[in-house]
């Protein structure tokens, strides 16, 4: 489960947010009521970290350049490679904090 607090209450409240993400508890931080940021361990965030590294199939953006003849046609698989890590990376966030 998580947490959710403003911002203003994250701040007065820092050490409580620290301290709940130590026993496992995310904390989500709102801004104008929309999810801003996260609190969470850092065992969590060495999983997130591990998990954006080791996506099956994907080696870094390096790898891709010898696949491509063409600028262009790199250029479009980079920009993609990076919206699905950064899709993957929230949707993952997004479940820890809901519970989902």
């Amino acid at each position: 489960m998580f947490k959710a607090m403003t911002i203003t209450e994250a701040r007065t409240r820092f050490s409580d947010c620290v301290r709940a993400a130590e026993d496992g508890e995310a904390v989500l931080i709102t801004r104008h009521g929309k999810p801003a940021a996260a609190v969470v361990s850092v065992s969590y965030l060495a999983e997130l970290e591990s998990l954006r590294r080791t996506e099956p199939g994907r080696q870094g953006l390096a790898a891709l350049i010898d696949q491509f003849l063409d600028g262009e046609e790199f250029a479009a698989e980079a920009e993609q490679v990076s919206r699905e890590r950064g899709a993957l990376l929230e949707t993952s966030l997004l479940r820890t904090v809901t519970g989902a």
